[in-house]
């Protein structure tokens, strides 16, 4: 029974005699007997002989090996060395996170998309922020992200803008082409978020979205948050409607204020009556602004502004 070298061996060990725990280990290993070699690889580690313990260590079960070994022998083989990644893929499994990330950078190399699933999500799960925008980035490649998918969600409330934006585009074109009404809630949250981060595009599919609806009121409220990001043209056209209403319909306050706050230069048929209202608001402000400027007390100047705002109407 090749075992009862490993046994008498581990007797030994108990009894502290070192020299015939070694005796009776090494005829174990001759017959190879499996267990035996982790115990060597662990001596060996305790001596400080790593040459040893990696030699043992190599023709150890893998599974027998904890995550600081795993990772030992991973790298004691050339990147270019097959087994080397057998190990790595090991210690995925038990969490470590680096080895994930380089196990689904491997697998995305050679288009393996489950396993390179797999590897994200296992780093994904210990917290690992990178990863999650890689997933991100590759599945917004493959195609819409899926609201559905909590890995997704979870991009975009970290504040990933990516995902802010590709969910809240898939909610809205799924409403444009197919009419469906659900989370246009989360929709337009997501494009006010992506919109922060610097999209312009989710600045225009919000706008589109609320003339869409006749939600003038919303329009008017993300053009004045967002005065740089305003399509002009398309403001300008609304602007036009109300200066030619033959009903004498009130322009809203909200669309003098974004007149006053846009730059309307380079920008082609701009109405002359539009271009007028905009130098007379430009003109009256500016003598606003002089006469408290230099009044006594300085105060004022935004109480007569809003004043006058409202006599445009």
């Amino acid at each position: 029974n090749y075992k009862a070298a490993y046994y008498l061996g581990n007797s030994y060990k108990q009894n502290k005699d070192i020299d015939n725990m070694l005796k009776y280990y090494l005829i174990a290993v001759e017959k190879n007997v499996q267990e035996v070699k982790i115990e060597l690889a662990r001596y060996y580690q305790e001596q400080n002989d790593s040459e040893k313990q990696l030699k043992y260590l190599l023709e150890c079960n893998i599974d027998d090996l904890t995550l600081e070994e795993l990772l030992l022998v991973a790298k004691s083989f050339a990147e270019n060395n097959n087994k080397r990644y057998d190990y790595y893929e090991k210690a995925a499994l038990k969490n470590h996170v680096d080895s994930a990330y380089l196990m689904a950078q491997r697998y995305k190399a050679t288009s393996q998309k489950s396993l390179m699933e797999k590897m994200y999500l296992i780093a994904i799960e210990q917290g690992d922020t990178k990863s999650l925008h890689e997933l991100i980035d590759y599945r917004i490649k493959d195609g819409p992200l899926n609201i559905s998918d909590p890995i997704n969600i979870k991009a975009a409330e970290s504040g990933y803008e990516p995902a802010f934006y590709n969910i809240a585009y898939n909610i809205y074109t799924n409403y444009c082409n197919n009419g469906h009404k659900n989370n246009l809630d989360k929709m337009e949250k997501y494009f006010i978020e992506s919109i922060k981060k610097g999209n312009q595009n989710a600045m225009n599919h919000l706008c589109q979205y609320y003339l869409r609806t006749n939600n003038y009121d919303s329009y008017y409220k993300i053009c004045l948050s967002y005065p740089d990001k305003i399509d002009k043209s398309q403001f300008i056209k609304i602007m036009d409607t109300f200066m030619n209403d033959k009903g004498g319909k009130e322009i809203p306050q909200s669309c003098i204020e974004i007149l006053q706050q846009i730059d309307l230069t380079g920008i082609n048929n701009v109405p002359t009556s539009i271009r007028m209202l905009k130098k007379l608001i430009s003109d009256q402000l500016e003598l606003i602004d002089m006469h408290f400027k230099y009044a006594p007390t300085g105060e004022g100047y935004e109480e007569a502004k809003k004043d006058f705002m409202k006599k445009l109407q």
